[in-house]
């Protein structure tokens, strides 16, 4: 594939990006299709080597709070009204309040640990699982309802409140379909993807952030997590390349940031994303032939 030849073609194949891609649940979109590969999976081969994504695709990854609360987040803004198909809250000072005398750990004791688990009963009988379940029991896609903290809740709506002060951020979330799932190839491999926010001629991806999403802040996240490779894998498989990103700070005051990508972000993005399509056909050929390398050489 000639990725700088790719990248003067985008933009020029669908009119409105709204009416493509394929509405699917997110349980379907991680257990199904298991053929294909993700601009996820290839940062993580680039990033950490055969051996260590080899290991992933035989054991997935344990699912971190983080990975839970930023679902919560994007179902909150992108997808309100699917919010209460998905989630439970419970208040876990209730819990606390309730223990029979107190401790300088609640969370620690027994009686605590013993009192949870009465909780949890009570929503397993309701067709539900309560997230530190699914955080000690290694699942991140359940169909079940997932019970989340009260806190988490509260967090996820003050940061949806503060987009909505937002004009050009709620004008994108208004006029736009939401979490559309693409399947394509490229350079004979199989790759899917799901897009965030997709409007007629653009699309966007919402991002939590720990800092201010200044622009010094937010082309640091860009780097450290290969957002760029994500957003040049959305602008092939739609061939459009007018992208952008919302981000919102993930803590108190919740400070929104709106940023259109640029050509050059998203030619950097299209050189990662060739370089990754490239060593993931060599892992194919190194696992197929009982070859699989376990080190680095070369200069630093």
């Amino acid at each position: 594939m000639d990725f700088s030849r790719r990248l003067v073609e985008i933009n020029e194949r669908i009119r409105d990006l709204r009416t493509v891609g394929e509405d699917i649940s997110d349980y379907d979109y991680f257990k199904g299709n298991q053929n294909y590969t993700s601009a996820s999976q290839l940062k993580k081969l680039i990033n950490k080597g055969n051996l260590h994504f080899d290991k992933y695709l035989t054991y997935g990854d344990k699912p971190t709070e983080a990975l839970f609360f930023g679902n919560v987040v994007h179902t909150m803004i992108l997808e309100p009204g699917e919010f209460d198909n998905r989630y439970m809250t419970f208040d876990e000072s209730y819990i606390i309040k309730n223990l029979d005398k107190e401790y300088k750990n609640p969370r620690a004791s027994k009686e605590y640990k013993e009192k949870l688990q009465e909780y949890q009963k009570s929503f397993d009988d309701a067709g539900a699982v309560m997230v530190q379940s699914l955080l000690q029991e290694g699942i991140a896609n359940t169909e079940k309802k997932i019970v989340i903290p009260k806190d988490w809740y509260k967090q996820a709506e003050e940061m949806y409140e503060s987009i909505q002060k937002v004009p050009i951020a709620m004008d994108m979330l208004q006029n736009s379909v939401k979490e559309k799932a693409f399947f394509s190839e490229m350079a004979g491999i199989k790759v899917k993807s799901k897009i965030d926010i997709i409007m007629e001629n653009a699309f966007s991806d919402l991002k939590t952030i720990s800092d201010v999403p200044t622009p010094k802040n937010v082309n640091k996240a860009i780097h450290n997590y290969d957002y760029d490779l994500s957003m040049a894998t959305y602008a092939v498989q739609t061939g459009c390349k007018n992208a952008s990103f919302i981000f919102v700070e993930k803590t108190h005051p919740y400070t929104v940031g709106v940023y259109q990508i640029t050509d050059d972000t998203l030619e950097r993005g299209l050189n990662k994303l060739e370089t990754a399509l490239g060593r993931y056909a060599n892992f194919l050929e190194l696992k197929n032939n009982n070859q699989m390398q376990g080190y680095f050489t070369g200069l630093v």
